[in-house]
């Protein structure tokens, strides 16, 4: 004869204790897709202020070889297509040159991408000495 418990004090004592560890669960895995979330977006901040920072590089590059060409080189804006830099967005670099009677001073500003809550800006400046021709 099986024994029959008339007192059953624990009865929900375990989906109770099922439940408590099903959100100390979800409590760390939101906690850990925060943390990765935070993660990526720092990881694409930093890829997107390295990029302006080649940009910035590569426009003063092309300055330097446009005025090799063409001693009264002003500068331009360089706008470039995603599919030019093989990248999800376009970027847009402004290059000025302005001469004095000594030397030549080169500035590149780049921004990457061009739209302004992600956009990352770096910008870098060059003296030529030498008068211009």
């Amino acid at each position: 004869m099986i024994p029959i418990r008339k007192n059953r004090p624990h009865r929900g004592m375990l989906a109770i204790a099922v439940l408590v560890c099903l959100l100390i669960v979800i409590a760390i895995a939101g906690t850990l897709i925060r943390a990765a979330t935070a993660q990526r977006d720092e990881a694409r901040a930093v890829e997107r202020r390295l990029q302006a920072e080649w940009l910035a590089e590569a426009g003063l590059q092309r300055a330097i070889a446009r005025l090799a060409t063409d001693p009264k080189y002003q500068g331009e804006t360089w706008n470039l297509e995603p599919r030019d830099l093989d990248a999800p967005d376009g970027a847009s670099v402004t290059i000025t040159v302005e001469s004095d009677p000594t030397n030549r001073t080169i500035r590149a500003r780049a921004d990457y991408p061009r739209d302004p809550p992600r956009r990352a800006r770096c910008t870098r400046e060059m003296r030529l000495n030498g008068s211009p021709r």
